[in-house]
């Protein structure tokens, strides 16, 4: 049985939906969760000012979600990518 949920968000995850599914995956698994939130920035050419803004609220808006899952009794780990490869994915599956 699972025992440890990997979630990736980005901008476009709707987050509302997403509290609700992994809540309840992880009560009836009595897994722990692992956010991961990519920041997408495979632009060419980044606003340096745009990307700490857009870091910022993507930090604000896991350690939200984090904080949420927590108060339900969930064990939540958080962590930040700006690229997403395999072996950076397989390091937080295990």
């Amino acid at each position: 049985m699972l025992k440890h949920l990997l979630i990736i968000l980005n901008a476009k995850t709707p987050v509302a939906h997403l509290i609700t599914y992994s809540t309840r995956m992880a009560q009836a698994l009595k897994a722990k969760i692992t956010i991961l939130n990519h920041l997408d920035i495979s632009m060419k050419r980044v606003d340096p000012l745009d990307w700490h803004i857009r870091k910022i609220e993507a930090e604000t808006q896991l350690n939200q979600f984090a904080e949420q899952l927590q108060e339900l009794g969930i064990e939540t780990k958080v962590s930040f990518s700006e690229t997403i490869d395999p072996g950076y994915l397989l390091e937080y599956a295990q």
